[in-house]
């Protein structure tokens, strides 16, 4: 019998569902939106209470075999979800190596990795899709909920001009808070409570962000 990993499987149990879906790095909830698959189901395949059969099934294994060939048949193919562990890797580096302080500072980058950089900022913000067009020397970021309805939020002439765009405010405001969850938020799990809360407060406050807005970073970072 042929290895599961080298073939296509007429049965998968819950160990090979979730090989699958880590393959791919999302989550549950991103797994069934990128590939057209109930939410319940997959959970439910995942605890070994049901096991795929028929077109979910053979899905599944296509999705095995080459993910990204799959994602691209869907028509998914420029918004680079399927880079999304990726894409945070790079920008959790950069603020790591402590080399760039701010989101203006990160235009020096190479494009590659600006790119990167400001998708893993839109996935922070909680929009599962994204899409870089460029246009004669211009960089556009589109990002929004539904596959087939991206908006621009964001647009650089090039790459070391100012950048303007709905979200602007948003993407910058959103790196410094990433850039403070990494260090100066990032050994407060050691005070107790209300001197954690108030630390937090007064780094947010130095931000210029609420707590609703730090609160949306976190849960998405």
């Amino acid at each position: 019998m042929k290895d599961f990993n080298e073939s296509n499987s007429t049965e998968l149990n819950l160990v090979d569902v979730k090989k699958i879906r880590n393959k791919t790095r999302m989550s549950q909830k991103e797994f069934c939106l990128t590939f057209g698959l109930n939410l319940n189901t997959l959970r439910h395949w995942e605890r070994g209470n049901r096991v795929p059969h028929g077109s979910a099934l053979t899905l599944l294994n296509m999705i095995n075999n080459s993910p990204k060939e799959v994602y691209s048949i869907l028509g998914h193919q420029k918004e680079y979800k399927l880079d999304s562990q990726h894409n945070k890797d790079i920008l959790k580096k950069i603020i790591l190596s402590g080399k760039y302080s701010t989101f203006k500072e990160l235009q020096q980058l190479d494009s590659e990795d600006f790119i990167s950089v400001v998708f893993s900022l839109i996935e922070a913000n909680g929009f599962p899709y994204k899409q870089i067009d460029k246009e004669n020397g211009s960089l556009i970021f589109l990002a929004g909920h539904d596959a087939e309805n991206l908006k621009p939020i964001l647009k650089f002439n090039n790459q070391q001009e100012e950048g303007q765009g709905d979200l602007k405010s948003v993407i910058e405001k959103s790196y410094l808070v990433i850039f403070a969850i990494e260090n100066q938020l990032n050994d407060l799990i050691y005070l107790p409570p209300e001197m954690r809360k108030e630390e937090i407060s007064r780094v947010l406050n130095n931000l210029g962000v609420d707590d609703s807005f730090y609160t949306n970073i976190l849960k998405n970072w």
